[in-house]
């Protein structure tokens, strides 16, 4: 199995399909995450720009009063900004829990490696980067989605469970 390595990390993954995922927890697992980042997507956006239209309206409009925040449009505007990042708050913990949760081997109880984005600088980071370099080391297929952070071992590193084709 030959892997292309880029030059900020040595793991590249194979693409995989949702349909070579052979175990149904991590199909929803990975619906869950993908349904909670699309929510998180939104949010944050909406909070900025509620900021933004509060901060335009009061300079242009109210002319910089300070009583502003106490009129309709202060109040509806702060409140709008309020809502979208609190549910954005709530989401992105969600997401964190699936990782941390559910991303685990359904017969051992191993947990599995997941993948965390990438610094400034270019490196790629990942959570339990241990299990990850068990996986790489044993030469066990890793698997992404495109659009999921989750990387999927062809078999679990531990108890030898399979949980993907590797095509």
């Amino acid at each position: 199995m030959s892997r292309k390595t880029s030059e900020f990390s040595r793991y590249d993954f194979d693409p995989i399909k949702e349909e070579d995922i052979l175990i149904d927890e991590f199909r929803t697992a990975i619906k869950k995450y993908e349904a909670n980042a699309r929510v998180t997507r939104v949010m944050l956006p909406a909070a900025v720009l509620a900021v933004g239209a509060d901060y335009i309206i009061k300079t242009l409009i109210y002319k910089g009063a300070e009583n502003f925040y106490l009129t309709r449009p202060g109040i509806f505007l702060g409140m709008v900004a309020l809502v979208c990042f609190t549910i954005f708050v709530i989401f992105a913990i969600r997401q964190h829990n699936i990782l941390k949760d559910k991303w685990v081997c359904p017969r051992c109880g191993q947990v599995l490696p997941y993948y965390l984005g990438e610094t400034i600088i270019g490196t790629r980071r990942y959570g339990n980067k241990d299990i990850l370099d068990e996986c790489y080391n044993k030469g066990v297929f890793l698997g992404k989605l495109d659009y999921s952070p989750m990387i999927i071992p062809g078999r679990c590193p531990n108890c030898r469970e399979k949980f993907a084709n590797e095509d």
